[in-house]
């Protein structure tokens, strides 16, 4: 009952984890099994706390190695905005059950993974030629200042020289 990714999936949003085995009620001791891990990795990430239910997931793909655990564990590195790792988690599953009925989402992920991670890249490498522009900018301006004195001296001595009349070498 719990190998099947297919029959594994809840219901309803393509943003919930897939789950293994049916939800159970909020227990206080420590899980032990891989079913106590994966119904309180899924009320975590119910609850938005995707560290936790990734901790959840990975102890319980630790027990019992079902790739839909993996499949929930990118769910929620995606849902926390952590595109690297949702990326490279989809890629495993996909690698670890590619007849899965659960692969055409993890390829749809995997894509919008990939996206956001060019599309931050680019981004990044942006902001990154903006900043060195304005660096050179401000650069150029403090030299200009700096330089600014020598180039007052130089414009006069220029125009000194310009105006100043000089008697022909033949009237000395």
């Amino acid at each position: 009952a719990a190998g099947s990714p297919a029959a594994a999936q809840v219901p309803g949003s393509a943003s919930s984890p897939a789950t293994a085995t049916a939800a159970a009620p909020a227990t206080t001791a420590e899980p032990k099994t891989p079913k106590e891990f994966i119904n309180r990795a899924t009320q975590r990430f119910s609850a938005g706390d995707y560290a936790g239910a990734i901790d959840d997931y990975r102890a319980a793909y630790q027990l019992r190695q079902l790739p839909t655990l993996i499949f929930n564990i990118a769910q929620a590195h995606r849902k926390a905005g952590q595109w690297q790792e949702a990326l490279a988690n989809y890629e495993r599953f996909l690698k670890e059950d590619a007849k899965s009925a659960l692969a055409p989402e993890a390829e749809a992920h995997a894509a919008a993974m990939r996206a956001k991670i060019e599309a931050e890249k680019s981004s990044l490498e942006r902001e990154a030629a903006a900043r060195l522009a304005q660096q050179r900018v401000e650069e150029a301006e403090a030299l200009a200042k700096a330089r600014e004195e020598e180039r007052g001296k130089a414009e006069v001595a220029l125009l000194l020289a310009t105006t100043a009349k000089k008697e022909p070498l033949y009237k000395r």
